[in-house]
């Protein structure tokens, strides 16, 4: 027989007491039947394979509550792993795992089992991740960035008693539409890395992009030049034209001096010749201000922009705190000693001992919160001084250009009545080769804002860049995986007609079933339209899909349903016990007609006769007298 990856088979489970094992069953490959009266405790057994797979138990038997550990001993792609569970009614329990059969880890040292936690932690995998990775499944998000785990798939591998029959997922208290279709795209074989990664890669880009034009739009302000084509301006050039100017200006000078001795000028004259000096000192201080200000200004408003971010961050925090702080850590998540022995007291945490205030997690979000709410209001009135001096050097800059402009004509008027023409070209020079120097200062500035201009526009041009081909690429593989998608849906929709068909004549929409339809978004499926069916027909239909599912999984190598389902309680719903039957011998020939490795497990009150004769069953016939765990051993 083939098999396809990734293929989970279990082949031996144990629960243990006390040292001692209350349950020790062997498994095989194709149908196992789990067989017992009501009330004996095959739903115990369910439940027990589903948490040693890496599976949350929403309602614990008293029975299995007083065990010490589920151990299972499973094939992941033809490789023995052994599994090993605490029992803990806490959520979000470690799990141990030994990479070899039960019988190799039973002989080996405590040091060659790997403990893993629930989740990942830092720079430790969670056994989701572990298992998911043996089982060469690829990491999935679900809501708000999560990752789909182990319990998340074995929604759609375990068909359990306590979810509505409507239902082809088992429910969830905290559910959401986007995580399971995160888990029917991934286990039908639709869900794609690479599409996966260019969306998370264009919010990134995107974010990018709006941040970059966002500087672009500053810098243009700074240089004053908005909606200019900055390859139009020749800074290079003009700042060697100034020079050029400088040294002509220079040189004329030299060659005045060197003509003879030159009068100074009377009284008034240099005292307003000073006054100018004086008034162009002050003019260029001011608008050095002014520029470094603009950037003040600038900064500012990105830093209050990433404070407001911050503050969101920590609401979203905040939320999140109010559904962690239930959980009690029953072991550390950075060494995972078990902490049940430790004793605290009221107001100490729960995992370090140290004494909290009440409501301390809170308090400490809140009290970060209020400081960055502080830290915004202050901003926010340093950013309002910072504009209102801008405001108040502005209107300076203006009076006293309007000051010098004034200095400069009287200085003119006077130096014409009565200097020389040797003395009034050298005081032309002298202020020319001032204006000259500050104007190669001034585009010195302006050249180094054009090279961040460039390099930002670059940068930007590279991201829009990426972001078309990031949505060229994104585009034409949701065609693709549409296409996939109506593709398997179709082969789905088939094999559980044909199950469908199978029935017995209880149902007349079944016995003439053109089509199935589903949705793992909505949690539904549908008979030719038709949702509303006798309650023991609905859990016959569910029971078809699931298994309708795993047929295809078995035909199709590109599903990623590791072709294992398990099935409890095939009768519920008030089935009759011949309908139960029937249903039993389709899932017989079913199994019996699949050419790759593949597991059903069934538990049934109602056991059919072709089924005892078979090699399907596992265990005892389970009674009141006779049950599933077995306390008498220990």
């Amino acid at each position: 027989m083939t098999w396809y990856k990734p293929t989970l088979i279990l082949t031996r489970l144990l629960i243990t007491k006390s040292g001692g094992a209350v349950y020790d069953e062997k498994y095989h490959y194709g149908l196992n039947v789990i067989r017992g009266s009501n009330s004996s405790g095959k739903t115990t057994i369910s439940r027990a394979i589903v948490y040693a797979l890496g599976g949350d138990i929403k309602q614990w038997t008293p029975e299995l509550l007083s065990c010490d550990f589920v151990i299972a001993e499973v094939s992941i792609n033809r490789e023995f792993v052994t599994l090993r569970r605490a029992v803990d009614d806490e959520k979000r329990s470690p799990m141990e795992i030994y990479w070899g059969s039960y019988i190799e880890a039973s002989n080996a040292s405590p040091a060659s089992w790997e403990r893993y936690p629930y989740a990942n932690y830092e720079n430790k995998k969670g056994f989701s991740k572990v298992l998911f990775e043996a089982l060469e499944l690829p990491e999935v998000k679900g809501y708000q960035e999560s990752n789909v785990t182990m319990h998340q798939v074995l929604r759609l591998m375990y068909g359990d008693q306590s979810s509505p029959a409507t239902k082809i997922l088992g429910t969830e208290d905290f559910d959401s539409t986007i995580t399971r279709e995160s888990i029917g795209d991934l286990l039908c074989g639709i869900y794609s890395d690479a599409l996966f990664n260019a969306r998370t890669r264009l919010k990134i880009v995107d974010a990018q992009v709006s941040s970059v034009v966002s500087n672009l739009k500053n810098l243009y302000r700074i240089l004053g030049k908005e909606n200019t084509d900055i390859k139009s301006l020749n800074i290079e050039a003009e700042i060697d034209l100034t020079r050029n100017q400088i040294e002509d200006a220079k040189n004329e000078n030299d060659k005045i001096k060197a003509t003879g001795y030159i009068q100074e000028s009377n009284e008034q004259t240099k005292k307003i010749r000073d006054a100018l000096q004086k008034s162009k000192i002050a003019l260029y201080t001011m608008q050095e201000r002014n520029l470094h200000l603009t950037f003040d200004i600038s900064d500012s408003e990105i830093f209050i922009n990433e404070l407001q971010n911050k503050v969101k961050g920590l609401n979203d925090s905040i939320a999140v705190a109010t559904v962690i702080n239930t959980f009690s850590y029953k072991n550390c998540p950075a060494c995972y000693t078990d902490l049940s022995n430790l004793k605290r007291i009221q107001d100490e945490c729960s995992l370090c001992g140290t004494q909290l205030e009440k409501e301390t997690s809170a308090i400490n979000f809140h009290k970060i919160r209020n400081e960055i709410e502080m830290q915004i209001k202050e901003s926010r009135k340093l950013l309002e001084h910072k504009k209102e001096e801008a405001r108040e050097l502005k209107g300076a800059i203006r009076v006293l250009t309007n000051e010098t402009k004034s200095l400069d004509y009287q200085y003119r008027e006077i130096a014409t009545d009565i200097a020389s023409d040797k003395q009034k070209k050298l005081q032309e020079n002298y202020k020319k080769i001032g204006y000259l120097e500050r104007s190669i200062e001034d585009l010195e500035k302006t050249r180094g804002i054009i090279e961040q201009i460039k390099e930002v526009a670059d940068l930007r041009d590279r991201l829009n860049h990426e972001k078309s081909e990031l949505h060229d690429f994104i585009d034409q593989n949701e065609l693709k995986q549409d296409a996939r998608r109506r593709e398997i849906a179709l082969k789905i929709s088939e094999a559980v007609v044909g199950l469908l068909r199978q029935d017995l004549s209880r149902q007349d929409q079944f016995s003439a079933a053109e089509t199935v339809q589903f949705d793992f978004g909505a949690n539904s499926v549908s008979v030719d339209g038709e949702t509303t069916f006798s309650e023991s027909s609905t859990v016959f239909l569910k029971n078809a899909f699931l298994l309708g599912l795993l047929a295809v999984s078995a035909r199709d190598e590109r599903l990623r349903f590791p072709r294992f389902l398990l099935l409890d309680g095939i009768e519920n719903g008030g089935m009759e016990r011949e309908r139960s039957h029937n249903l039993q011998r389709v899932i017989l020939a079913l199994s019996d007609s699949l050419e790759v490795d593949h597991q059903i497990i069934i538990t049934t009150a109602e056991v059919s006769p072709d089924i005892e004769k078979s090699a399907a069953p596992v265990g005892d016939f389970y009674t009141s007298a006779n049950r599933s765990l077995k306390f008498a051993r220990v």
